[in-house]
């Protein structure tokens, strides 16, 4: 554990493991979305 708060104290390992951390979820939420909203049907077009 004291290795590990060592290593999160710099600033150079701690950006890196932050957007390790943080990219999958929101890569995840972008496809659904874009799947979702590929679908004419779900807001259609107002005439």
């Amino acid at each position: 554990m004291n290795q590990a708060k060592e290593q999160y104290a710099n600033p150079l390992f701690r950006l890196p493991m932050t957007f390790i951390e943080i990219f999958p979820v929101g890569f995840m939420i972008a496809l659904i979305s874009a799947a979702i909203l590929r679908n004419p049907k779900v807001l259609p077009a107002r005439v």
